[in-house]
């Protein structure tokens, strides 16, 4: 029975090293991101986009990205966002078919990794691209009589929660970022006027 008891505490210990010494496991986070990005090369195709975007689902993906980089230190993930933002914003902080005219809120998802973008580089065109979402549409923004952002243009007197997921987050680090601090309270506005409109107590 000893012998038996000291084999198999011998197989454990060799077990345990093999282990310790085996490839290290990765991550269900890094499985994923590594399966997205190999399925979707470039960022813009993020949900099978077919040209260069700056539209939420890649807005999206970037931030996600990101904190893969940030939570890894592995600069594969910096470089796939980089070279997205890149390609897609231009030297005076123009954006490739940003189309201010149709106050659409989902454009507005994208502008959340401009911070860290501009934060990690130091490039201006960064900075002014978050100045481009502003001035040419946030500051404009269609609303509803008690003031609440329409969804789209095309979406009359319609305020959208997620909407306010696309926008909410980037005007409250503007507004704090540039101080800029009536864009905080416009956001605790808009979500307090949709939830008094939407929520239901019975459901």
């Amino acid at each position: 029975m000893k012998k038996i008891m000291l084999s198999v505490l011998a197989g454990m210990a060799l077990l345990s090293v093999m282990t310790a010494c085996g490839p290290k496991e990765k991550l269900w986070s890094e499985r994923m991101a590594e399966s997205e990005m190999q399925r979707f090369p470039q960022l813009y195709q993020f949900d099978h986009g077919k040209r260069l975007f700056f539209g939420y689902t890649q807005g999206l993906g970037a931030l996600a990205m990101w904190e893969m980089w940030q939570y890894t230190g592995d600069k594969k993930y910096y470089d796939y966002v980089y070279q997205w933002g890149d390609t897609i914003i231009g030297p005076e902080g123009q954006i490739h078919l940003f189309r201010p005219q149709e106050y659409n809120l989902d454009f507005i998802n994208s502008g959340k990794i401009l911070f860290d973008l501009y934060a990690s580089t130091g490039e201006e065109r960064f900075r002014m691209a978050m100045d481009t979402l502003m001035d040419k549409q946030m500051r404009h923004q269609l609303r509803t009589p008690e003031g609440g952002f329409w969804h789209k243009k095309r979406y009359t007197q319609q305020m959208w929660l997620d909407g306010l997921y696309m926008a909410s987050p980037f005007l409250a680090e503007y507004g704090v970022t540039f101080n800029e601090p009536q864009w905080i309270d416009d956001v605790i506005h808009q979500l307090t006027l949709i939830g008094d409109r939407t929520y239901d107590e019975k459901s």
